[in-house]
């Protein structure tokens, strides 16, 4: 399970290996986690399930990482 960012000259390309479509959700929210604010200074409070629905994979994941946005922006 990794990431790597892309680069792009406006926008934030990030490419995800997973073994499995959770792996993946997660990888790609800590990845744009990342590119908010750096996790190494930051620690865990708690554990959050964020609920999410899309009308396919694209949707839904996007629909997801709104939400982890959210709650990133809005509870630190």
């Amino acid at each position: 399970m990794s990431y790597k960012f892309l680069d792009h000259a406006t926008d934030a390309f990030i490419e995800v290996t997973a073994k499995d479509l959770k792996e993946a959700f997660l990888v790609t929210a800590n990845a744009v986690i990342n590119l908010t604010l750096d996790q190494d200074k930051v620690k865990e409070r708690e554990h959050r399930e964020i609920i999410a629905q899309g009308k396919d994979l694209r949707y839904l994941l996007f629909s997801w990482l709104e939400e982890v946005t959210f709650v990133l922006i809005t509870e630190g």
